[in-house]
């Protein structure tokens, strides 16, 4: 379950289309750095991906897991209250590694805990709940959007999935236990 709800609530790649819409309205931004902005996050996720599971090995799941969340809700945090867009796209890099490195070390802590005979069906139950970040964030942004001016609303939908991210993580501190391995 803390599994399932950490990947719900880490929707900021699924609200990066959301907040362009905002930006580009308040002329934050133009093609090029749209393509920069979506680029960027996904390279930060590379290098997540690519370093999260070495660093867990080393460190535990659970540790790792806060590691990353903490890296991922300070990057969020930090990016609602950029200044301009080089610094947003900077934070959206940082917000990219954590959570690549997070998703990593959720599903590799997660499985560990799961039988073989069926790891793989488990292993869709928690994708599938995952996978609902992006409707509902969209769903939650179209709620917003006529309540909340375009300058705070793209920084309310990253104050939002870092909010419930600090839920996730308080949840992993007291209930996820650490690697059986």
């Amino acid at each position: 379950a803390i599994v399932a709800f950490g990947l719900l609530v880490c929707w900021s790649n699924a609200v990066g289309g959301l907040i362009l819409a905002q930006l580009k309205e308040l002329g934050w931004t133009d093609n090029s750095t749209t393509a920069t902005f979506s680029a960027i996050t996904t390279a930060g996720m590379f290098l997540g991906a690519l370093v999260g599971g070495i660093i867990g090995d080393k460190t535990g799941r659970r540790n790792a897991f806060i590691l990353y969340e903490a890296i991922h809700i300070a990057s969020m945090v930090v990016g609602a209250f950029s200044p301009n867009m080089d610094f947003l796209i900077a934070c959206r890099f940082v917000m990219g590694v954590g959570l690549g490195a997070l998703l990593v070390t959720l599903f590799a802590g997660f499985t560990e805990y799961m039988p073989g005979r069926n790891r793989g069906t488990w292993s869709s139950r928690v994708s599938f709940i995952g996978n609902w970040s992006y409707p509902l964030c969209s769903l939650i942004a179209m709620g917003l959007t006529p309540l909340i001016s375009a300058e705070w609303n793209w920084r309310v939908q990253l104050l939002i999935p870092a909010i419930l991210s600090l839920i996730a993580t308080a949840l992993a501190w007291r209930y996820f236990p650490e690697s059986p391995r």
